[in-house]
């Protein structure tokens, strides 16, 4: 399988979580992703199911962007749910911990959407 078919094939995937029914996401998440890998309960309980939904179908394009190894971090869920429900987010955690995760996820989510992202450096 050459690279533009494997490109394809994930663009394909994405599509396809992207797309897939709300009253399927929960299924789809607890099928898909290792409890040892998901977030807790404890996590997903003071969200809506609107923000609850938006957290799961990130899990599920991350995972599959990953070849099914990661998850996002509950900051980088957090994040994410803000910014796409228009609220304000401040990550503040330590290079390398995934802060610009926190801006690549909603850009998958949404993809027609464009974003501008500010970065200062020193």
């Amino acid at each position: 399988m050459d690279n533009a078919s494997v490109s394809s094939n994930n663009i394909k995937a994405l599509q396809e979580i992207r797309d897939l029914p709300v009253a399927l996401l929960k299924p789809a998440f607890d099928v898909l992703i290792p409890a040892d890998h998901a977030p807790t309960a404890a996590f997903w309980a003071p969200y809506t199911d609107k923000e609850r939904s938006i957290g799961m179908r990130a899990c599920l394009l991350i995972w599959t962007i990953t070849d099914f190894k990661f998850v996002p971090w509950e900051f980088q869920l957090e994040a994410t749910i803000a910014i796409m429900t228009g609220k304000d987010s401040l990550v503040d955690v330590s290079t390398g911990y995934g802060k610009t995760l926190c801006m690549i996820i909603p850009c998958l989510l949404d993809p027609e959407n464009l974003s501008m992202i500010f970065s200062p450096l020193k």
